[in-house]
């Protein structure tokens, strides 16, 4: 039952803050953090009137970015299979079902190409390649009944031929369905 869903979420969020007030070390679940963390995403400015109104316990911007910064966010962790479309396929956990009909919108956003060593690793290399990335492919969804929209997969590349990015095009939106979306067109 949706409802008694929507209370079990509402007394789970009552009892964690209540926990916070009543132990200052208690550590926030992960899906607590999981949703600050998308809150936070998707409005800083909400979020940081939120945390300095005192109305509930958040956790501060730098554990959000801690989050944000293990959560494997990088192009090329993402070209891997096991972590294709990892963060859309957790965000839709939080849409409602009239946001699942999108369109897949694609553009090109012109890099300066250089490498850069963050996380222990080094970063900036093309799709497929080892020389210097100089275009970003980002593939985002739009809903068709909302105003949802989103980055679900960003390949760094440089000369990308047609054939690639068909097939690039053609994996995103079978993922996407494959994860509940209903892809309606392409632009």
């Amino acid at each position: 039952d949706n409802t008694s869903s929507e209370i079990g979420n509402v007394l789970g969020f009552v009892c964690e803050q209540l926990n916070l007030i009543v132990n200052k070390h208690q550590a926030y679940s992960p899906e607590f953090l999981i949703f600050c963390s998308l809150f936070h995403h998707v409005s800083p400015h909400a979020y940081r009137f939120l945390r300095e109104s005192g109305k509930c316990i958040l956790p501060s911007y730098s554990t959000i970015r801690r989050v944000s910064m293990s959560s494997c966010l990088s192009p090329a962790i993402e070209q891997a299979d096991s972590h294709f479309l990892h963060y859309i396929t957790q965000k839709f956990k939080c849409l409602s079902l009239h946001e699942y009909h999108v369109f897949l919108l694609i553009d090109e956003i012109h890099l300066k190409p250089y490498f850069d060593y963050v996380g222990g690793k080094i970063v900036g290399a093309a799709f497929a390649s080892q020389q210097a990335a100089t275009t970003a492919c980002c593939f985002m969804i739009s809903s068709v009944f909302s105003s949802f929209k989103d980055v679900v997969h960003v390949m760094p590349c440089q000369n990308l031929e047609s054939n690639t990015l068909f097939n690039m095009i053609k994996r995103v939106v079978l993922g996407l369905e494959e994860i509940g979306f209903k892809v309606i067109g392409a632009v």
